[in-house]
């Protein structure tokens, strides 16, 4: 089994910065001005608003970290499937897949008879080799494995 692991300290900095920023908004001085977040030590609707935006983009955040910090890969492949551990959840049978192109920044993986699956390549560690070597050695061509 071959694996795609996250680089790690991308993720690690990134939701670092995250979880500073919303400590900031809850924690941070009273602000002035016309989007002010906080008056005499309350939210204000925009407050609230920026928080929420910063609790949302946290919690999409909390699954990667959590990989991360387990070092459980981002994805994986055998010789029958695609697992793919990043938000959404898959696993693709390899008989499924017709074609993958390889772009910078994202992978899209076409199926026979189902939507495509698209993945930001931005958090993984070297996606290029990773589906060229071992995804396409493991497809029936190595053709179906192409770069946009």
């Amino acid at each position: 089994m071959s694996r795609l692991d996250y680089r790690r300290w991308t993720v690690l900095w990134m939701s670092a910065f995250i979880i500073a920023c919303v400590c900031w908004i809850l924690l941070g001085p009273d602000s002035v001005g016309r989007r002010q977040l906080k008056v005499d030590g309350d939210l204000t609707i925009f407050g609230y608003i920026v928080l929420l935006c910063g609790l949302f983009v946290l919690a999409y955040a909390l699954p990667h970290l959590a990989h991360v910090l387990l070092r459980r890969p981002a994805i994986e492949v055998d010789d029958n499937s695609l697992r793919i551990w990043m938000l959404p959840y898959e696993t693709i049978p390899l008989a499924e897949i017709s074609q993958v192109l390889v772009d910078d920044g994202k992978v899209e993986i076409f199926r026979d008879g189902k939507r495509s699956r698209r993945i930001n390549t931005g958090v993984l560690d070297e996606p290029r080799a990773f589906f060229f070597d071992e995804v396409g050695g493991r497809l029936p061509s190595k053709e179906m494995v192409q770069e946009k």
